[in-house]
């Protein structure tokens, strides 16, 4: 963390432009004439996953200059190697992409790292699924 610290201070720009595809969305201002076609077509994304990130926006009346989340695609990577840095930016990214999940912490690992739940849907059936990993440090 501390090298990806003196990274980012030695070169910002590139960090700056680099940190919305590690979080799998971008903020975005609307301007005037935008729709949320036209800007899932900028970004590559679709009118679903904007209308899914922001639940106050009416597609059809979209305010020049507010702030929309615009969700790229694939958070998770999967050709990469995995970290709990990692799993800590996809669950950051998709609680800001799916404003309806839950977050809570049920306790740390054998390695004093926080060990996050994630709580998705309200029905009255409850499922549990685990999908933990181990690795080495």
């Amino acid at each position: 963390l501390q090298r990806a610290v003196r990274l980012y201070k030695e070169d910002k720009e590139t960090w700056n432009t680099l940190l919305p595809y590690i979080y799998g969305y971008t903020i975005y201002s609307i301007n005037p004439g935008d729709t949320v076609f036209s800007i899932a077509q900028k970004f590559n994304t679709t009118i679903n996953r904007i209308i899914v990130a922001n639940p106050n926006i009416v597609p059809n009346k979209l305010n020049p200059q507010d702030k929309i989340i615009v969700p790229f695609g694939n958070i998770v990577p999967t050709n990469i190697s995995y970290s709990y840095s990692i799993l800590t930016l996809n669950i950051n990214a998709l609680k800001k992409i799916y404003p309806f999940l839950e977050i809570t912490l049920i306790g740390n690992s054998v390695l004093e790292k926080p060990i996050p739940c994630i709580k998705i849907g309200i029905g009255k059936k409850e499922v549990f699924y685990n999908a933990s990993f181990h690795a080495k440090v």
